[in-house]
Formats: structure tokens, C-alpha cells, sequence
């Protein structure tokens, strides 16, 4: 406090007591270098998404754990990362951004089936264990 270390009763030297005096512009630059230095590490991992607008063809998540299934974008939400979807029954869902796909072309469908299956099978040939008989 006041720019000194506190009064103890384990043996310190004099000059710790003594106040020093802070530069504000280094103490500043030093603050922004270190809550810079915080931020890069957590947003290494993240990508922009694409920017959804009314009238999109999408492709959204009913439950976190479903499939893709087709809708169009009706309203862009309330909150920032929200949007209104319209399924092909007529059926409006409110969804974050995470659970909404925007295809790369109009032909482009989510093949999560496929990526499930190649995982798989992956997983399937790494566990296989060959037996064979010790005769």
C-alpha cells in the first residue's frame, strides 16, 4: 500500500520500506503487453464464421446431438449470435451461430454421417487384436 511493502515483523531490509514511485507509462504499456499476451493464447483455437443474413440456405442442429437438417435463416435474433431458423416444415427455432451451418455452394450438404463412419472405422482397426493359436 502507498507504494511500499508492508511493516512485519520478520527482518527486512530499509530500503524495501521506502516508497518508490510508479511511471504511469510504463506501468500502462506493461498492462496492455500482458492482457495481449492473455488474449492470443485462449484465441488461438477460433475462426471467424461466416456472416448469416436473412433468406440464407442453412443447415442447423435441432438438438446439440442431431444431424444437420436444412432451414433458411427468417430473422437474424435478438442477441448478437442468434438467429430465427425456419425448418422445411414451417417450424421456427431460435439458434446460436455454433448450432447453424452455412454451406460452401448450393449443392453442399454436411456429411457428418461420413466423418462418423470413417472415425469409426479408425477406431475399429486400431482395436482389432488378431488371436492366434499357440499350438
Amino acid at each position: 500500500m502507498m507504494s511500499r511493502a508492508l511493516r512485519m515483523k520478520l527482518p527486512i531490509s530499509k530500503e524495501v520500506l521506502k516508497p518508490n514511485l510508479i511511471n504511469y507509462g510504463n506501468h500502462n504499456k506493461f498492462v496492455t503487453k500482458s492482457t495481449n499476451n492473455m488474449k492470443y493464447y485462449p484465441d488461438r483455437g477460433t475462426k471467424v464464421l461466416t456472416p448469416l443474413k436473412e433468406g440464407d440456405k442453412v443447415y442447423y442442429k435441432k438438438t446439440p446431438s442431431s444431424s444437420w437438417m436444412p432451414a433458411e435463416i427468417t430473422k437474424v435474433g435478438p442477441s448478437p449470435r442468434s438467429f430465427i431458423v425456419t425448418s422445411p416444415e414451417g417450424i421456427d427455432y431460435r439458434r446460436n451461430r455454433h448450432h447453424i451451418l452455412k454451406p460452401n455452394s448450393t449443392n453442399d450438404e454436411p456429411n457428418n454421417t461420413q466423418e462418423k463412419k470413417d472415425l469409426d472405422e479408425s477406431v475399429l482397426q486400431e482395436n482389432t487384436v488378431i488371436f492366434m493359436d499357440a499350438c
